[in-house]
């Protein structure tokens, strides 16, 4: 199959140099003429010898212009995994003889050590092509759904976009193995180009940096989350935070995953106090209390991105209380190879006197960290949701609602798909954001093409789905990336009271779900509140007196002034649970409770019984999802000021 040539490059040519001048001058004029501008920009590899243009709002077709450091050929792919095996590639150079851009239309094939194979039907289109003294530069045009099986649709899901370079040109239609020069990074090919810095300069602009100080972190333990107060920059009236980038140092990428940074609605001037200290371990008993009203999110960073910044009609208010304004910095670390890593990461933020007209806040919505966001072993797909209700935005919103500008999604390695859902009286209207091909790697910002309006009484589900078939065991919600996590961070405007919008399964439909009735010298009372408290550490919920939250589970209310019972094995699991901080091993808590009903399981530890289940067994583990994602859930609505205004059983 002969590649697709250049239109123009159709005269014969002796190589000589009057043609070659004719045909570089050629070049120029069809280059002014197909030139165009791009919305999105982005460098495959980290020194930028390969950069990817193209519009993702063009409806048909997608142009692309590929831009090598080569003068050989320069291949592309796209994959949903990393690798050749069934990618769509198309390979294109510049011929040192013809100069003819020539471009090939190909697929690997399913052996990962063979060349890639040119396509039957040849789909894409040449538009033009180019070579200087260091690089070659190709824009081609195809279909974003081709019905060719060698050709991968090309989606707003995260795909992973192959490259790969070699210094000479194919010979016969056939390209040299291109050896090490080769790399792929994720992205949304259909996403909307993130919003950019101003494009005129701001008188007075603040560079404001919140960052940690030569940490040290414990090369014991695989998940370290730390947290550091900080005090607002000395400024004489209220900013808006207009954007944000990652100040990540270079050597300790790999170990930092994501960066939060949290307002306080606490003005109490022991966390001026606070501030000159290195910090605590996030959410352990060694947290000072007056650090749970850091509660409203300001910004999420997490590896991958680039930062963000925010329309030019939005800002985040920013030293509202001015000097008596404070924010918790939280930075997960991820050292999975135990090293002693020592890091000063965080972000900077660009803040403005000049307020915007309108004032953005964060909503966090999802499933409550808990033991009871569990998912089972060896499931190729397996659902999980957490509800916000009409009760909730129906109290917290105005009558003209909130606009959603942008969403994180967040999820851990078993992430396989993710969506915000949004309910309007009983009918689903389109998801606010959706990923069918998550990339725990590649969280990303999406940035809304058109802001989505969420009016009180709506529903918001955020839906993740999780692959597990290398697991051997139970999945658990917690902080560790071996542990699992289903979170929305919604940016919206107008700023609401609303913080957070989450739910969990209560512990007794979670243990009916397992078919376990009741524990061995312990209550079920018990063990509730011990799974209560269990959630409490790992979403933050208010530990402080003056911050009381009602019970997660409202039958247990009269129970609420009673002393705790002494028990030795609420205290020993609650000392197992308070000793892990930042990683709370649930298998060890699970393993010191002993079932007493169901006879057919009586004295199997509920670890043992969670493993012993037959999850390769379809109708229990659908049967299991469905109990846990259509149930009954307890849902929480929680403000900025750490208060829950409503918390209730949604049926």
């Amino acid at each position: 199959m002969r590649p697709k040539r250049q239109a123009e490059n159709n005269s014969s040519s002796d190589g000589g140099g009057a043609e070659h001048e004719q045909k570089q001058h050629h070049h120029h004029h069809h280059q002014q003429q197909h030139r165009r501008v791009f919305t999105r920009r982005e460098r495959l590899d980290e020194n930028g010898d390969v950069i990817l243009e193209w519009d993702p709002i063009e409806r048909e077709n997608v142009t692309f212009r590929l831009t090598a450091r080569t003068l050989g050929y320069v291949g592309l792919g796209f994959n949903d995994k990393s690798n050749m095996m069934g990618a769509d590639i198309v390979i294109a150079w510049v011929d040192d003889q013809t100069h003819q851009a020539m471009i090939l239309d190909s697929h690997g094939s399913l052996d990962d050590n063979r060349a890639p194979e040119t396509d039957a039907s040849q789909d894409v289109h040449l538009l033009h092509g180019s070579q200087n003294d260091t690089h070659t530069s190709v824009t081609f045009t195809r279909p974003w759904h081709l019905c060719d099986p060698d050709n991968k649709i090309l989606t707003a899901d995260t795909i992973r976009v192959l490259w790969a370079l070699h210094p000479t040109d194919p010979e016969l239609n056939q390209p040299a193995f291109h050896g090490d020069r080769r790399g792929s990074r994720a992205l949304r090919l259909k996403a909307s180009a993130p919003h950019g810095p101003p494009t005129e300069s701001i008188p007075d602009l603040i560079k404001w940096d919140v960052k940690l100080n030569q940490f040290t972190v414990s090369n014991h333990s695989d998940t370290v989350y730390w947290c550091k107060i900080f005090k607002a920059p000395k400024l004489h009236r209220k900013h808006h935070m207009i954007g944000f980038t990652p100040l990540v140092q270079k050597s300790n990428e790999k170990y930092v995953h994501h960066v939060l940074l949290y307002e306080c609605s606490s003005q109490n001037s022991i966390l001026a106090e606070h501030a000159r200290i290195a910090g605590a371990h996030c959410y352990s008993p060694t947290m000072p209390k007056e650090w749970d009203t850091c509660l409203q999110p300001v910004l999420t960073w997490i590896r991958g991105s680039h930062g963000e910044w925010l329309p030019q009609h939005v800002g985040l208010p920013i030293a509202e209380h001015l000097e008596n304004s404070y924010y918790m910095l939280e930075v997960h670390y991820s050292n999975r190879d135990g090293q002693r890593v020592v890091d000063s990461s965080g972000v900077r933020l660009y803040l403005t006197p000049d307020l915007r007209p309108m004032e953005a806040g964060i909503l966090v919505a999802g499933v409550a960290v808990s033991p009871m966001h569990m998912v089972p072993p060896q499931q190729k797909e397996y659902a999980t949701a957490g509800y916000c209700t009409p009760q909730c935005t129906e109290k917290m919103f105005d009558e003209a609602g909130i606009n959603v500008v942008s969403v994180v999604l967040h999820s851990h390695h078993a992430g396989k798909r993710m969506s915000l859902r949004h309910i309007r009286r009983g009918r689903e209207l389109e998801p606010i954001v959706q990923d069918r091909s998550f990339d725990f790697e590649y969280q990303q910002t999406y940035t809304l093409s058109r802001e989505a309006k969420i009016l009180p009484g709506d529903e918001l589900v955020a839906e993740c789905v999780y692959d597990t078939r290398g697991r051997a065991r139970p999945t658990f919600g917690g902080y560790a990336a071996t542990q699992e996590m289903c979170l929305a961070f919604v940016m919206h405007y107008p700023r609401t009271p609303l913080a957070a919008c989450y739910s969990m399964t209560p512990v007794k439909e979670f243990f009916n779900a397992l078919n376990v009735q009741s524990f061995k010298g312990v209550t079920m009372e018990q063990v509730e509140k011990l799974f209560v408290a269990t959630t409490a550490d790992t979403v933050a919920l208010p530990k402080s007196p003056n911050h009381h939250s009602p019970s997660a589970f409202p039958e247990l209310e009269n129970d609420a002034g009673r002393e705790d019972n002494d028990d030795d094995l609420v205290k020993q699991t609650k000392s197992a649970i308070l000793s892990k901080g930042d990683y709370v091993d649930y298998d060890d808590i699970f393993s010191r409770l002993v079932i007493e009903k169901p006879d057919e399981f009586k004295d199997h530890t509920l670890s043992d019984h969670m493993q012993a289940l037959a999850w390769n067994d379809t109708s229990l583990s659908k049967s299991i999802e469905r109990s846990l994602y259509h149930g009954r859930h307890v849902t929480f609505c929680r403000t900025r000021n750490d208060k829950y205004p409503l918390v209730r059983f949604l049926t």
